[in-house]
């Protein structure tokens, strides 16, 4: 199945192309900004900045549009900005580095948002007579991102790599890559001279969404059709829902069953073996039974039938079923086969 990707580095609203699906979004924050050198020959460098982290977030259904925000590399002095998709997918920015001692912390997990959340790595403390500290890594899909260690920027596989510090009498280095922590600046070799830190990586968003085959997504209109449209008409027996009650006695006949219509059989790439859930409660839906999961068939499997048996005895149960896979569904029947059972004296 087709699918795109795109790299977004302004900010502007982002509007959904008609009938994708699945959008898989990447956030990293910017990074923060290092240290300036404290002006004094012999003195104290600036630290490192900390990376920005990374979120994750998978849409299997997105909404039409969404604003979005870049986070802004710190600039000396200045935490890096937070970088938002909606408010589904939030990562946030690394802080900037001190004069002396004070790496910048890392943009932190906890403070993202996202199915997948990493902090971004940390700036060097640099001290009295050091060089500028590195810059920390961003976070990344690979992890937690690298602290700098030394003068150098951290570096990775995945994140965006921090800038280096500042040798005597040198800037620090902008962050490397997007999200990177910038380096300190390195203490003067006179008196009354200030060495600035660089500027942190900006943040960055990744966008990568499927399209549906033309021949599978097209409704009679000619406008892309991806949303399920559930039907329920159940037959004289009662169905699986809330207002569902029924005492079945334990025998295999005891069986909802569900006779849902998928569309047209999947093109490579799309979900070819969507699954659907069933549970049942015995108490108005207070509580509910361990979850019954059965393939839901291949779409262009207009006869698939699923069932349910040997679910025990039971007065006014509820049943609901659940199906979380992007794929188009019409539920065209839902029945429950029961046998009256006897009354307990």
């Amino acid at each position: 199945m087709p699918s795109q990707t795109l790299t977004i580095a302004d900010s502007s609203p982002w509007t959904t192309p008609t009938g994708a699906f699945n959008l898989a979004v990447k956030c990293k924050g910017g990074g923060g900004a290092g240290g300036n050198s404290d002006g004094f020959a012999s003195g104290d460098s600036g630290s490192g900045g900390g990376g920005g982290a990374y979120a994750y977030k998978l849409i299997a259904l997105p909404a039409s549009s969404y604003a979005f925000e870049i986070g802004q590399g710190g600039s000396p002095g200045n935490d890096g900005g937070n970088t938002s998709f909606g408010i589904v997918c939030i990562a946030e920015g690394g802080q900037a580095g001190a004069t002396g001692s004070g790496g910048g912390r890392g943009g932190r997990a906890v403070y993202s948002t996202g199915d997948i959340v990493y902090s971004g790595g940390a700036g060097w403390d640099a001290g009295e007579n050091f060089p500028g500290g590195g810059g920390g890594e961003s976070g990344s899909e690979s992890g937690t991102g690298t602290s700098a260690t030394s003068y150098l920027g951290a570096t990775g596989t995945a994140g965006g790599d921090g800038g280096n510090g500042g040798l005597p009498h040198q800037n620090g280095s902008n962050g490397a890559g997007y999200g990177g922590g910038a380096g300190g600046g390195c203490h003067s070799l006179v008196d009354g001279i200030v060495k600035y830190g660089g500027t942190g990586g900006y943040g960055v968003i990744e966008l990568t969404w499927e399209m549906p085959a033309e021949s599978a997504s097209q409704s009679p209109s000619g406008s892309p059709s991806l949303s399920p449209s559930p039907s329920i008409s159940p037959s004289n027996s009662p169905s699986p829902t809330p207002s569902a009650s029924i005492s079945p006695s334990p025998s295999p006949s005891n069986s909802p069953s569900l006779s849902p219509s998928p569309g047209p059989r999947p093109e490579p790439g799309e979900v070819i073996n969507p699954q659907i859930m069933m549970q049942f409660s015995d108490d108005g839906g207070y509580t509910w039974s361990n979850e019954n999961w059965q393939e839901l068939g291949y779409s262009g499997d207009h006869q698939k039938r699923i069932k349910w048996h040997r679910l025990g005895r039971s007065k006014d149960r509820v049943f609901k079923v659940v199906i979380t896979d992007p794929v188009p569904v019409v539920l065209v029947n839902a029945y429950i086969d029961l046998e009256a059972g006897t009354t307990r004296r």
